[in-house]
C-alpha cells in the first residue's frame, strides 16, 4: 500500500522530476539537491567554460534546470572552467556587419550599435569596440568568450553650418538628428555677415551623437573700426596713433626722419580718410610732403 501511495504522488519508478537550479553550488551540494529530488546523477562531470562563474563550481546541468525528465534520465552536472578567453579583433574602420561577424567569431556577444558623428571615418564603419560602461577595447586586447561589447558606428562628419542663417543651420543639423541653439558669445568675423553662424559648439563634454544638442555662435559681423583723423598732425604723432587705433601704417612721405615730429611737416591726407571705417588691422597711407 505504502508502495502504491508513493508512486501515486511521484515517488516510484517513472516519476518525473523537475531539475533543480544548482548553478553557481559547489559539486558535493549539487549532487544532495539533485539526489534528494530523486534524479538520477552521473559519477563523471563534464568542464565547461563559463563566463559567470568560478572555476570548480556548477556551471548548469545537462539537461538543463527546470527542464522536466524521468527519474531513470541521467543527468551529469557541469562544472566550471571560468571564462574561456578570447582576443579583440581589429575591427576600427570596418563596415559594422563585417565587424559583428568578427567579433561573434571571436566569441563576443555584440549589443545594439551606437551612431556617434566622426569626420575620419566613414558613415556605416567602425569608430571603437566598447564594453558595457563603454571603455574602448583596444584591438588585441585579451578578453573572455561571452563578453558583451557594442560598437560605435560612425555617421559621417556633423553638418558644416558657417554662414547659414540660423534657421538653415538649425535645419540641416535637425536633419541629421540634431539640436541647434543659440548661445555662447557672438564674434567679429570679416567673412561672415551679422548674425550668421560662425560655429558650433558642444554642450557638454563627449562624443557628439544623434539627439545631442549643440550650441550655435553666430558672428558679429566685420570687425569695422573708425579711422582717426590725424590730418594737420605731426607725421609721428599721426602713426602713434593710427597703430593704437589697430591700423598699419604706410608712409607716403619725403618728410626726413629728423622732421616727422615737427608741426612744419604735417600730414596732409590719410587713404582711408579720417571718418571712415574700415576692417581692424588694415593698412592705412599717411600722405605728407613738402
Amino acid at each position: 500500500l505504502a508502495a502504491g501511495i508513493g508512486w501515486w504522488f511521484g515517488a516510484g519508478p517513472g516519476a518525473s522530476v523537475t531539475i533543480a537550479d544548482v548553478r553557481g553550488q559547489s559539486v558535493d551540494t549539487a549532487r544532495l539537491v539533485l539526489d534528494e529530488q530523486g534524479a538520477a546523477v552521473a559519477d563523471a562531470t563534464t568542464e565547461v567554460f563559463d563566463l559567470e562563474v568560478a572555476a570548480g563550481l556548477v556551471a548548469g546541468t545537462d539537461p538543463p534546470a527546470g527542464e522536466v525528465i524521468d527519474r531513470e534520465t541521467v543527468v551529469t552536472i557541469l562544472v566550471s572552467k571560468g571564462p574561456e578567453p578570447t582576443t579583440v579583433p581589429d575591427v576600427v574602420g570596418q563596415p559594422e556587419a563585417d565587424a559583428r561577424i568578427a567579433l561573434e567569431g571571436a566569441g563576443f556577444k555584440i549589443g545594439e550599435a551606437i551612431a556617434q558623428f566622426d569626420p575620419d571615418v566613414p558613415e556605416g564603419s567602425v569608430i571603437a569596440v566598447v564594453d558595457e560602461a563603454e571603455a574602448t577595447l583596444a584591438a588585441g586586447a585579451e578578453s573572455f568568450k561571452g563578453t558583451a561589447v557594442r560598437l560605435l558606428v560612425s555617421v559621417g562628419a556633423i553638418p558644416s553650418v558657417r554662414g547659414l542663417t540660423v534657421e538653415a543651420a538649425q535645419a540641416a543639423l535637425s536633419a541629421r538628428g540634431l539640436t541647434g541653439i543659440v548661445g555662447g558669445e557672438s564674434e567679429f568675423d570679416n567673412e561672415v555677415a551679422l548674425g550668421d553662424v560662425l560655429r558650433l559648439e558642444r554642450t557638454t563634454d563627449g562624443p557628439v551623437r544623434p539627439g545631442s544638442t549643440l550650441t550655435i555662435i553666430v558672428s558679429r559681423g566685420p570687425d569695422l573700426v573708425e579711422v582717426p583723423n590725424v590730418v594737420g598732425k605731426p607725421i609721428n604723432e599721426a602713426v602713434d596713433i593710427l597703430e593704437e587705433a589697430g591700423f598699419e601704417v604706410d608712409l607716403d612721405t619725403n618728410v626726413p626722419p629728423g622732421l616727422r615730429d615737427s608741426p612744419l611737416a604735417p600730414v596732409q591726407s590719410t587713404n582711408p580718410s579720417g571718418g571712415e571705417r574700415v576692417l581692424r588691422n588694415s593698412p592705412v597711407t599717411v600722405v605728407a610732403n613738402y
